[in-house]
């Protein structure tokens, strides 16, 4: 059936049971199901937080008897004397030179176990075969909150009241043991890693080692199709949605489909309309905590950003590196479909609307829509008859300043 050879007999009768037997077993707690009496009675142990059997060694305790035999090895290697294998590194010993070798590809950084079929490398193979199950796996939905994931094992727990990964500190329980890893983190808030080239602290080590990144520029994630590297691997999977035409990012108000997450973000801003953040000198309001705090540096009079080629100041650093552009003559954002370039990510954006003809912003009076925010407001002053631009001769309001411009030659030619 499938190919596997085993040494006994009893163990290819115990297997072959697997491609016959039903899933008569199901388990009362979640919508899992098993084969096998044993395994259900295994699986019971995840909803369970007691732990039954103790070692008596150094009080332990375990939630299987399998675990507490594994267990007892350890304390069977320091009773016998055997030689443990100690990392030259970082000093830790293990019992066996096989998982010395495994652990020491954590300070080489050595992937030998590669996937054959999107290419992605992992320091174990018990991680590669974990991988496996992505490419092969359908995505399978949950019967309480309706989300899809591939490993839906894991996921179920979080709808539990009892976690199998409890925290010594708070008590608090978790579904898996890397949440649970996560925090941990937040107990021990004075051991954080910083980086040393700009001072930045992180949580995490993980966090930290993405973040020098940022500095080296080292971008080890490769597309295959276009050869574009990327920092993170999730950036890579997005981007591989501008090759494969996917839009698996939906609106839940209009059903409108996009590429990337950050697109459905700043579409569902649209929908809200909601500016909570308002500025305290201008009364100007933000969808973003972030866009507020850009704009109030607007309002000091301290321009701490000097240009080293011309002098010229400026309030913040994103003005001062859109300025520099100026210099080099630099553009640096290119369009995948016209390959037109620019030096503003923001310029980038507006002009791929052009090709997708996607027209986001719609105007609540007329149902008009635009591409463009500036021409939505521009459009809007139709419907308010408010004319800001006011001529100081004649005394005219125009609704922008361009018509004022064309209006004010009207008096130019006069005086000639």
């Amino acid at each position: 059936m499938c190919g596997k050879s085993f040494k006994r007999f009893s163990t290819l009768k115990s297997h072959a049971s697997f491609h016959t037997a039903e899933y008569l077993h199901e388990c009362k707690l979640c919508p899992d199901k098993f084969k096998l009496l044993r395994e259900l009675q295994k699986h019971s142990l995840v909803h369970v937080t007691a732990r039954p059997f103790k070692c008596k060694q150094c009080d332990r305790k375990f939630k299987h008897l399998c675990y507490l035999k594994q267990h007892s090895v350890t304390h069977s290697y320091e009773q016998s004397g055997r030689q443990s294998h100690e990392c030259k590194i970082c000093g830790k010993t293990f019992m066996k030179r096989v998982r010395l070798n495994a652990h020491v590809r954590v300070h080489t950084g050595l992937r030998c176990h590669k996937c054959e079929v999107c290419g992605k490398a992992f320091r174990l193979n018990f991680s590669l075969k974990k991988h496996y199950l992505t490419h092969n796996n359908k995505p399978k939905k949950c019967q309480v909150c309706h989300k899809t994931f591939r490993c839906l094992k894991i996921h179920t727990l979080t709808h539990l009241k009892n976690r199998p990964h409890e925290c010594k500190v708070c008590n608090n329980t978790f579904a898996s043991i890397s949440a649970l890893k996560s925090h941990i983190v937040t107990h021990t808030k004075n051991q954080v890693q910083q980086c040393e080239l700009c001072g930045k602290t992180f949580a995490a080590l993980s966090s930290l080692k993405m973040h020098i990144r940022v500095h080296t520029g080292e971008r080890p994630y490769e597309c295959k199709i276009c050869r574009k590297h990327f920092r993170r691997s999730d950036l890579l999977k997005e981007h591989m949605h501008i090759h494969t035409g996917e839009q698996p990012y939906h609106c839940k108000f209009c059903n409108k489909t996009f590429i990337f997450s950050n697109t459905l973000r700043a579409h569902l801003r649209l929908h809200a309309d909601a500016r909570a953040f308002k500025c305290k000198v201008c009364g100007k309001g933000f969808q973003l905590q972030v866009h507020l705090k850009r704009h109030s540096v607007t309002h000091t009079e301290t321009k701490s950003y000097k240009c080293m080629l011309c002098n010229e100041s400026f309030v913040d650093l994103c003005s001062l590196k859109k300025h520099i552009f100026v210099h080099t003559g630099e553009e640096v954002y290119e369009c995948i479909i016209c390959n037109k370039t620019f030096w503003c990510l923001v310029s980038l954006k507006a002009h791929i609307l052009v090709h997708t003809g996607e027209q986001l912003y719609k105007c609540s009076g007329c149902s008009d829509t635009f591409r463009c925010k500036s021409n939505l407001r521009s459009h809007a002053l139709i419907h308010s008859r408010i004319y800001p631009s006011k001529c100081s001769i004649c005394k005219k309001s125009f609704r922008e300043p361009k018509y004022l411009k064309i209006h004010s030659l009207i008096h130019k030619w006069w005086l000639i």
